[in-house]
């Protein structure tokens, strides 16, 4: 769930999520904990919920061998593809692993279309936004290095719009 920060106090976002796009990676594991149960934060694939990631599970990894390889990069893919869509897709999102997203100046402007009018919202993590300082900056970096983010990491680089 995403806490919210309204009127001066945090709420919690109870709606399901229709999709959830991770670009850290390890979400997936995350998600098959809590498979089933009343915890889980996205819809399932039967009512239109996805799982989008251009990460893997693991920051860093090794390949010693094409296997190794397609097993990374294919095989592990292609089978959470078909076990969400099939067996557990009445308690999975679809999950989908793609190496990169289209470049399409369209789907960028609806995006932010839909921000503007605040049909998205981005999470941000409540340990933020960090100082726009050194050690700002290693704590914002320290917080993604441990890979346990629970939104976005804010560096405030300015108090206001107009930047000063």
């Amino acid at each position: 769930m995403c806490g919210i920060l309204t009127n001066g106090r945090k709420t919690t976002w109870t709606k399901k999520f229709d999709t959830i796009v991770d670009l850290a990676g390890g979400g997936w594991l995350r998600l098959l904990e809590q498979n089933g149960s009343d915890k889980m934060i996205v819809k399932p694939a039967s009512k239109g919920g996805r799982y989008l990631t251009l990460a893997m599970d693991e920051a860093y990894y090794k390949v010693d061998s094409i296997w190794g390889l397609l097993k990374l990069f294919l095989f592990t893919p292609m089978y959470r593809a078909l076990y969400s869509r099939t067996t557990r897709r009445t308690k999975l999102p679809a999950y989908k692993f793609a190496f990169s997203l289209d470049n399409d100046v369209g789907i960028m402007k609806e995006t932010l279309q839909l921000a503007s009018e605040k049909k998205i919202k981005a999470c941000i993590d409540d340990r933020g936004p960090f100082a726009f300082s050194s050690e700002g900056a290693q704590d914002a970096f320290q917080l993604l290095a441990n890979r346990h983010v629970r939104g976005k990491v804010v560096i405030k680089v300015a108090d206001n719009e107009s930047g000063h």
